[in-house]
């Protein structure tokens, strides 16, 4: 097991916010500018670059993915099971995926800091 901060700008932080609120649901890349870029006007360049930082943060694989699948000229799915709580009071949220088959289980625990995010996160 292992700990490590790692620094996320604020839309790769709100693109796993929201693949951690929709686990193992295929999310259209529609979607994802909708609620994530919330209906602004950007390339599929900037949703693929947010996808590989997050990819690259987790240290995951887009050729065998243990946490975003990408679903060719679709979109993309969560891979982990994911349990949520909230602490209102310091303004974090903490996610646990629920690792099944070979996937690691990983704890994350979101700061909210000025326009940058932090990501702790432990991984077993």
């Amino acid at each position: 097991m292992f700990n490590r901060r790692q620094h996320l700008q604020p839309k790769v932080y709100h693109l796993l916010l929201y693949f951690l609120e929709n686990p193992g649901r295929l999310i259209s890349r529609e979607e994802l500018f909708k609620e994530v870029w919330q209906g602004r006007i950007v390339e599929d360049t900037a949703l693929r670059l947010a996808v590989n930082i997050l990819r690259k943060a987790l240290r995951d694989n887009s050729k065998s993915p243990l946490y975003i699948l990408t679903a060719c000229k679709c979109g993309y799915r969560f891979l982990p099971e994911v349990s949520v709580e909230v602490a209102m009071q310091k303004n974090t949220a903490t996610f646990q995926t629920i690792g099944f088959n070979s996937q690691p289980k990983a704890e994350f625990e979101f700061i909210e800091i000025r326009q940058d995010y932090d990501l702790d996160w432990d991984c077993c």
